[in-house]
C-alpha cells in the first residue's frame, strides 16, 4: 500500500518543477502518480499543463479530456481542453468546452478571456488563409437510414446469397480435429501471418485451414482465413468464413470486408448493411465505414441517371461528386438534368412563363411592345400568322396557375397543384401572394412585414411538400386504403433525400411565420388526409432548397420559333419587320433543384459552366458544359459564385454562404493584394508593394525564386495569359 505521505511529498516535488517550468522532470513525477490513480482529475490537468509547456499540444488536449470526460462540469478541465484545442487549430472543439465552462459559470473571467483569444486565433488563421480543419464532414450529411423497400430487396438478396451461393448466416462449422491443442492453432496462424507478410498467400491459406480445424470457433482464426482468402480472390469463401462469425463477434474490419465482398457480387443492400453495421459499432468513428456505405449508395442512387452519359457520381471527401467516365472535349455537353421541383423566380420581372415545365410563354406585347401598335395590318397578320400561339391555359379551379398546354396542366394537378391550388385550399392563397409580392405582406395598419426573407419562391416548398403528399396517396390509393402508410410517406420522401441541407440559423427563427402559413396549407390535403410540417422538416426543406436551386430558363422562346417560321415561309414581309426584330428577348426566369446538378461541386477554376438545356421530352432543364477539355477520371467541377472577384472576397462569400474555405488553384496560387507574398505569405515592408505577375496581375512575389516556385506547382495553370517569359512587373 502507498503512504500517503510519500504520495503527498512527491505531488509537492511534481508542482515545485512544474512552477519553476523544468516540465520534463515534473512529467515524469506526474506520470508515475497517474500510474496509482488513472482517474485522478487534478493528476490529468497537473499533466495536461506539463505536456501544454513542453508544447506537446495533442498530448495536453488528451488528458485533459480524459478528465472531462470524468467530469463535464469541472471548469479547469474545460479551460485546458479549450486551451490544448485552440492551439492544434481544432477551433470548433476549443469553442464546445468553453460551453461547457459557461454553463457552469456564464461569467468566468478566465473563460471570457480565452474566448477572446480564441477569436484572435481564428481571425489570424483566417487572415493567413490557412484552415488545417475541414469546415464539415460530408458524411454527417447522409444518412445511412434504409431506404423504402430496402426490406425486401434485403431479404431478395438474401435469397440469392443462400440458394445461389449456399452462404448465409447458419454456416455449418465443422467441429474440432480430434487430439488437438488450442496452442497448436496459434502456431498455424502465427505461420499464415508470417507466409502472408513475405506474399505466400497459398502456403499462409494452408496454415489457415490448419488453425481453424484445430479451433473452428476462434473467431480471430477464421477472420484471418477470410483475408487471405480475399487476398487471393476466393470471394465466396471469404464470405462463408465472415458469415460464421457470430454477428456480437463481428469487428468493425469483419463487417467492413464482408460489405466490400458484397457490393463485388452485385449485392448492394446487403452490402449497405454491412457498412451501416461497421459504423454503428465504431460509434461513428470509423469514416472510412461511413464513406464505404455512401459510395454505395451513391451509385444505387445515381447509376441509373447516368447510363448514357459520360459522368458519374461517387462519393469522396467533399460528399458527391462527378467525374468524367471518359475524355470530353470542350463545348460538349457533360450533361443534361431536368427539375425534380421548380417554380418561377421570386425575383422574375420579366416574362411569363409555364410553371409547370418553365416554356416561355412570351407574346408579341412582351416582345415588340408599344411598337406592336406601329405595324400596318399586313404585319399585324404576319405576326399574328407565324407567331406561336401563347395563350397560357389557365388552372380550371383557381384561374392563377399558368401552363402552356392542357398536358402540363394535368400533370400538374396530378403531381402536386392539387394539394395547393388556392381554389381548393383557401390557405394556400396567401402562399401564392407571398410570392407574387416577394414575400412582403400588408398588415391591417398599413405597414409592411416581410414574412418570407428566402431568396426563392415560396411556392418551391410549397411544391416539394405538395409533390410528397401527392405521391403518398396515390400510393395509397392503389392499395385502397384511405389513409397513406408509414412507407407510402418514406417512399414519396425518397426522391428528395438525393439533396444535402446545410444552414448555420433556423429558418424559423428568420420567418416564424411562415411555419404556420404552410403548417395551415398542409392541414388539408384533400381526401381527409392532413401533413405535418414540423419545426425540423421546415428547416430542412427550406435549406435542401437554399442548397440545391439553380436559376434556369426556356432554352428556346416564341421569338426563335416565330425567326424560323418566317425565314421558312420567306414572306416579304419579314423584311419591312427587320428593324423591329434587333433586340433578344426577355426570358422567363426560374428556380429548380436538380438531382445530378445537385452532385456538383464548386471551383473557382471551374472546367464546367451550367446553361439552359433542352431535356429527352423537349422540356426545359440544365445543361453541363464542359469549358475546356476534361480528362477520364476528372472531377466535373462548376462555380457557384461569381470567380471575377477578388481571392479574398470569393473565399469569404464561399465561407459566409457555404460554410467550407475553397483550396482551388486559383485560390491557392492567386494572391488578395501586393503587401504578401503570394507564395511565401511574408509580408512587404512598410510604404512598398510586391511586384505582380505581369500577366495576370493576381498574384505579387517576393522574389523571381517564389514566382519561378508557383509557377512549376500550378500558377501557370491559372495565369490569364500563358507566359511566354517570367517577369516581376511593378
Amino acid at each position: 500500500m502507498t503512504d500517503p505521505a510519500d504520495t503527498a511529498a512527491a505531488l509537492q516535488e511534481a508542482d515545485r518543477l512544474y512552477k519553476e517550468n523544468q516540465f520534463p522532470d515534473a512529467l515524469e513525477k506526474y506520470t508515475t502518480l497517474l500510474e496509482k490513480n488513472q482517474e485522478d482529475i487534478e493528476l490529468l490537468l497537473r499533466r495536461s499543463r506539463c505536456y501544454y509547456g513542453l508544447k506537446e499540444f495533442n498530448l495536453a488536449f488528451k488528458d485533459a479530456k480524459a478528465a472531462h470526460n470524468i467530469d463535464a462540469t469541472h471548469i479547469d478541465a474545460c479551460i485546458c481542453c479549450g486551451r490544448a484545442a485552440t492551439r492544434t487549430k481544432s477551433f470548433e472543439k476549443a469553442f464546445r468546452y468553453y460551453k461547457d465552462a459557461l454553463k457552469v459559470d456564464p461569467k468566468h473571467p478566465v473563460v471570457t478571456e480565452d474566448l477572446k483569444k480564441l477569436q484572435g486565433a481564428i481571425m489570424a488563421e483566417h487572415e493567413k488563409e490557412v484552415v488545417e480543419e475541414p469546415t464539415y464532414s460530408a458524411v454527417k450529411f447522409c444518412t445511412q437510414d434504409p431506404y423504402p423497400g430496402d426490406k425486401e430487396l434485403y431479404q431478395m438478396e438474401q435469397e440469392i446469397l443462400n440458394k445461389k451461393h449456399k452462404i448465409s448466416n447458419n454456416q455449418e462449422i465443422a467441429p474440432p480435429v480430434p487430439n488437438t491443442k488450442p496452442e497448436d492453432a496459434a502456431k498455424h496462424a502465427a505461420m499464415a501471418i508470417r507466409y502472408r507478410a513475405g506474399g505466400n498467400t497459398g502456403d499462409a491459406l494452408q496454415e489457415c485451414y490448419r488453425s481453424v480445424a484445430i479451433d473452428p470457433y476462434n473467431v480471430l482464426y477464421r477472420q484471418l482465413r477470410a483475408e487471405v482468402l480475399l487476398d487471393r480472390s476466393q470471394r465466396e469463401d471469404s464470405l462463408r468464413d465472415l458469415f460464421a462469425i457470430p454477428p456480437p463477434s463481428r469487428s468493425v474490419e469483419v463487417w467492413k470486408q464482408g460489405g466490400q465482398i458484397l457490393l463485388q457480387m452485385g449485392l448492394p443492400v446487403s452490402s449497405e448493411f454491412w457498412f451501416r453495421k461497421a459504423t454503428k459499432i465504431s460509434d461513428n468513428k470509423d469514416e472510412e465505414s461511413a464513406i464505404l456505405f455512401q459510395k454505395v449508395r451513391t451509385e444505387r442512387l445515381y447509376g441509373p441517371l447516368t447510363q448514357n452519359v459520360p459522368v458519374k457520381v461517387d462519393f469522396g471527401q467533399f460528399g458527391r461528386s462527378i467525374f468524367a467516365t471518359e475524355n470530353i472535349e470542350e463545348g460538349a455537353e457533360c450533361l443534361t438534368d431536368k427539375p425534380v421541383v421548380m417554380a418561377e423566380s421570386i425575383n422574375n420581372n420579366l416574362v411569363p412563363g409555364c410553371h409547370h415545365c418553365a416554356m416561355s410563354l412570351l407574346s408579341p406585347e412582351d416582345y415588340f411592345g408599344e411598337a406592336l401598335d406601329l405595324f400596318d395590318d399586313s404585319m399585324k397578320d404576319l405576326v399574328k400568322e407565324l407567331w406561336p400561339d401563347t395563350t397560357p391555359v389557365l388552372c380550371k379551379t383557381c384561374e392563377r396557375v399558368k401552363y402552356c398546354s392542357v398536358k402540363c396542366h394535368d400533370e400538374a394537378w396530378a403531381k402536386y397543384h392539387e394539394v395547393i391550388c388556392p381554389g381548393r385550399n383557401p390557405a394556400a392563397k396567401r402562399i401564392y401572394d407571398l410570392a407574387a409580392s416577394k414575400g412582403v405582406e400588408v398588415l391591417a395598419d398599413g405597414r409592411t412585414d416581410d414574412v418570407w426573407v428566402g431568396s426563392y419562391s415560396p411556392l418551391v416548398l410549397a411544391r416539394i411538400w405538395g409533390t410528397i403528399v401527392q405521391d403518398a396517396k396515390t400510393m395509397m390509393r392503389s392499395e385502397g386504403l384511405t389513409q397513406p402508410s408509414a412507407e407510402h410517406w418514406a417512399k414519396a420522401k425518397a426522391p428528395f433525400r438525393r439533396f444535402i441541407a446545410f444552414g448555420c440559423t433556423k429558418a424559423t427563427d428568420k420567418m416564424p411565420e411562415m411555419i404556420k402559413v404552410f403548417q395551415e396549407i398542409f392541414q388539408n390535403c384533400g381526401d381527409g388526409i392532413s401533413y405535418e410540417i414540423t419545426e425540423a422538416e421546415f428547416n430542412g426543406r427550406y435549406y435542401q432548397a437554399t442548397c440545391n436551386l439553380q436559376i434556369f430558363t426556356s432554352y428556346i422562346t416564341p421569338y426563335q420559333h416565330f425567326l424560323t417560321n418566317v425565314a421558312n415561309k420567306g414572306d416579304p414581309r419579314g423584311l419591312k419587320m427587320l428593324k423591329y426584330l434587333q433586340k433578344n428577348p426577355k426570358p422567363s426566369a426560374f428556380t429548380g433543384m436538380f438531382a445530378l446538378h445537385a452532385c456538383l461541386n464548386h471551383s473557382c477554376y471551374n472546367n464546367v459552366e451550367v446553361r439552359d438545356g433542352r431535356c429527352a421530352d423537349d422540356k426545359p432543364g440544365v445543361a453541363v458544359i464542359a469549358k475546356r477539355d476534361v480528362k477520364k477520371g476528372e472531377e466535373v467541377l462548376t462555380t457557384y459564385i461569381d470567380t471575377s472577384m477578388p481571392r479574398r472576397l470569393r473565399r469569404a462569400w464561399l465561407y459566409k454562404s457555404f460554410n467550407f474555405w475553397c483550396h482551388c488553384l486559383r485560390c491557392q496560387y492567386e494572391g488578395d493584394d501586393a503587401t504578401s507574398c503570394t507564395t511565401c505569405r511574408v509580408k512587404v515592408e512598410e510604404g512598398k508593394k510586391f511586384p505582380s505577375c505581369g500577366k495576370c496581375h493576381r498574384a505579387w512575389y517576393c522574389s523571381v525564386a517564389c514566382q519561378k516556385k508557383a509557377w512549376k506547382q500550378g500558377h501557370k495553370i491559372i495565369c490569364q495569359t500563358d507566359h511566354s517569359q517570367m517577369s516581376l512587373t511593378s
